[in-house]
């Protein structure tokens, strides 16, 4: 459960898991932990983001944080996001963050798919 660089086919991911975190206030203090990784980027840089929901529990709170933080961060950055993890009612959340998101959150099934995702 921790913010990290990765690299994959020659490329820079930062990988933001929430993996079985279940608090909103660690939801969001890991929300900010990874916003403050990219803040150190020269503005217009791309940012690959893998996010990985799996166990988590994601909250109205947690989503409005995010959904404020989220625009913020496309305005500066060119991020492209790819999520794992979103099952259940976190899919019904996900499409309602989607509605409003500048940039729409793509889900996948196995992190190899969503790394693959990230580097095309």
């Amino acid at each position: 459960m921790e913010n990290i660089w990765i690299e994959h086919k020659g490329k820079k991911i930062l990988v933001n898991d929430y993996t079985g975190i279940k608090l909103e206030r660690e939801m969001i203090a890991h929300l900010n932990d990874a916003i403050g990784l990219v803040a150190n980027l020269t503005p217009g840089t791309e940012v690959l983001m893998l996010i990985d929901f799996t166990g988590a529990f994601t909250t109205p709170g947690y989503i409005e944080v995010a959904r404020k933080t989220e625009k913020e961060t496309i305005e500066k950055y060119k991020v492209k996001r790819a999520v794992l993890g979103i099952t259940g009612a976190k899919e019904i959340l996900l499409k309602g963050f989607n509605l409003f998101a500048k940039q729409k959150l793509t889900p996948f099934q196995t992190r190899q798919e969503a790394l693959d995702y990230l580097i095309k």
